[in-house]
């Protein structure tokens, strides 16, 4: 379901060279960072923890920070976790998670488990 694209961005004084991972609704992510500002903790009311398995329910753009930031980070709403309002958005978008914070979840077929399973004991 998910995959990962490598980018390399060519620019006059340096080349960067990053991971893209490829989120989309429905994909099942595990939490790898769980580590929140102060600020987080303060507004949200529920916060993912660190090795739990989630499931995207929509993928956004939002702001970096809280307060007038003209850059945006993708963004993940997940099933399991529902938290208020961002109080200083007048569209009422619900506060959602930094997508880095998550990884997706490599899931076998259970068509290829049972071939794995079959296999071993060959």
């Amino acid at each position: 379901m998910g995959g990962a694209a490598r980018v390399t961005c060519r620019c006059p004084l340096s080349t960067l060279t990053f991971n893209l991972q490829l989120m989309i609704k429905g994909q099942r992510v595990v939490c790898v960072d769980d580590r929140f500002p102060k600020w987080v903790v303060e507004f949200f009311n529920q916060l993912p923890i660190k090795g739990r398995t989630y499931t995207i329910r929509d993928v956004c753009l939002r702001r970096e920070t809280m307060r007038g930031s003209d850059s945006a980070t993708i963004a993940l709403l997940l099933e399991e976790l529902h938290n208020p309002p961002d109080p200083t958005h007048k569209g009422n978008e619900e506060l959602a998670f930094k997508s880095e914070r998550f990884a997706p979840l490599e899931e076998i077929a259970e068509e290829q488990e049972a071939e794995l399973e079959l296999s071993t004991f060959n």
